[in-house]
């Protein structure tokens, strides 16, 4: 039987750490091909929003200052009054509404944006209390608004995708 020279492990080990580096991430290895990462800024992330009135989360894309209507009664006036100054010719909005919550402690955070073609794809964690978490028995609709610049689509988007993870601590 044939033995290995004792560099020949350090050369294995060298080759198996070399593999294992260049392995894509679990992130990307869910992309399709062409997917391009959007990145963005937060404008606001607010636990007591208490605007939006409906049970199950939801997104819109705010590309000109007439939509801002869609969410004006949805967010409160100080960050209505944020999204009136944005420069809509070179940003557009991105916002995600958790939906009616029964207590607080609850979170939406964006934790990632994808354009595939004209597919917006929004990727966000809904934090909420655990069980043995007591949180106010205050009805609440958490959401999250973020920008992006405009010259970071390739094409406008003409739909908008909500993947959404629930996270409790």
């Amino acid at each position: 039987m044939r033995q290995f020279h004792p560099k020949s492990y350090i050369v294995m080990l060298c080759l198996l750490l070399a593999t294992t580096a260049c392995r894509p991430s679990e992130a990307s290895s869910t992309l399709q091909p062409g997917a391009v990462e959007v990145p963005f800024e937060t404008v606001a992330i607010e636990e007591w929003g208490s605007g939006y009135e409906g049970i199950e989360p939801q997104v819109f894309l705010l590309t000109e200052t007439e939509d801002i209507a869609k969410v004006e009664q949805l967010v409160n006036s100080e960050h209505l009054e944020q999204l009136r100054q944005v420069d809509f010719e070179r940003y557009a909005i991105i916002t995600v509404f958790q939906g009616v919550q029964p207590s607080s402690n609850h979170k939406v955070v964006i934790e990632r944006i994808m354009m595939y073609d004209a597919l917006l794809t929004v990727y966000a964690k809904f934090w909420q209390p655990s069980p043995t978490q007591g949180g106010a028995a205050q009805i609440t609709s958490p959401y999250h608004l973020v920008k992006v610049k405009k010259d970071s689509f390739a094409t406008m988007p003409t739909e908008v995708k909500l993947v959404s993870d629930v996270v409790q601590p």
